[in-house]
């Protein structure tokens, strides 16, 4: 007898269902074996499934925003990136042991980009650590209007490259220091102003490198009418490896803005998410890297499939009005509730105007 054989994408790899073994009342003796793709999340740890659940429902939340704003400026193209990352982890499968799904991948993602955190600091902090005097540096320039933001974005990634080029080919001609770190493409919205800061976190291995770029950036910005000032570039020891790391990996906008410039009170401002502006930021970063190593290769081990067959399974469902993974008798996974705050955030703080 011949089985018949299905496949859909799962946790980043592929779910191959098997041949159907039988059918009882049980929704996990009724489904077909799978086999996932992925170590999975621990589904035991109350922690680990809380902070998923957590990431989930601010994505949500925000990305229904964001589809507004889309939709509003009749941008096909990031109305479907957006439902997709809607239902990211939408419908996770469990073994009652460990937890896997669908993940979208999308910039925006805080699920998939909590993910990606975890990965980079794996393959980088072991990096870092050998380092002797590894510095944090900013390299920024005069803020821009939105229209402006797109070509900037480019333009800066462009000239960092170029001083990180000339100075390879400098210390090839044994005639000065090759460069090398790591860096990431960031962009902060001034509320304000109205304008956007594109610019630069990068880890280098020692003060030289920091003082090198700083220099070249100010040099070389300013040269191609950027404008970039002394002050607003900065440059420091690092004295704790992992935290640093984890500033520059993090995805390359900052959601949540404090609409005052006087640091001393923020804890008395209310936080606001500007959809409208934050929208624009992930339009202009659309095709570009905006993390990346330079100057040196990194030896990681390649990445390995973990394939595991599931025969006893649950398929659960998020349920957006609780706010939970729920399984087929509406029993939800782990009650979560979001804090006040945060709730309160996501319900009357989403400002859906200002660009």
């Amino acid at each position: 007898m011949s089985a018949e054989s299905n496949s859909f994408p799962l946790c980043g790899g592929i779910v191959h269902t098997l041949v159907q073994s039988g059918t009882t009342n049980s929704q996990s003796s009724s489904l077909a074996p799978i086999i996932v793709n992925g170590k999975g999340a621990d589904f035991k740890c109350e922690k680990t499934i809380k902070a998923r659940i957590k990431k989930k429902i601010v994505t949500q939340k925000l990305i229904l925003s964001l589809i507004d704003v889309a939709i509003k400026k009749k941008d096909k193209e990031s109305v479907k990136k957006y439902w997709n990352t809607y239902y990211c982890l939408d419908k996770p499968v469990t073994d009652a042991k460990r937890l896997y799904g669908k993940y979208c991948k999308n910039r925006i993602c805080t699920v998939c980009s909590g993910n990606r955190k975890a990965e980079l600091i794996n393959k980088y902090l072991p990096i870092i650590n050998q380092w002797e005097e590894p510095h944090f540096v900013t390299l920024t320039i005069k803020s821009v209007s939105k229209n402006k933001l797109p070509l900037m974005m480019r333009n800066i990634l462009v000239g960092l490259n170029r001083i990180i080029a000339k100075n390879k080919k400098r210390s090839q001609r044994g005639k000065g220091k090759k460069l090398m770190g790591i860096r990431s493409l960031e962009c902060n919205f001034n509320p304000i102003n109205k304008t956007y800061n594109p610019h630069f976190h990068l880890i280098v291995p020692d003060k030289e490198t920091a003082d090198i770029l700083v220099d070249e950036w100010l040099v070389y910005s300013n040269k191609k009418g950027f404008w970039a000032s002394k002050k607003a570039q900065d440059k420091q020891k690092i004295y704790d490896n992992e935290k640093c790391l984890v500033e520059v990996i993090k995805y390359g906008s900052k959601i949540i803005t404090v609409p005052k410039e006087n640091e001393s009170h923020l804890e008395q401002i209310p936080a606001v998410i500007y959809a409208n502006a934050l929208h624009n930021i992930l339009v202009s970063m659309n095709g570009l890297r905006l993390f990346e190593r330079f100057g040196f290769n990194a030896n990681f081990k390649p990445k390995t499939t973990h394939e595991i067959v599931l025969r006893n399974y649950e398929i659960l469902k998020y349920n957006p009005s609780i706010g939970d993974w729920e399984d087929d008798n509406n029993n939800s996974t782990c009650n979560f509730k979001l804090p006040d705050n945060w709730n309160h955030l996501l319900e009357f703080n989403i400002d859906l105007e200002l660009e």
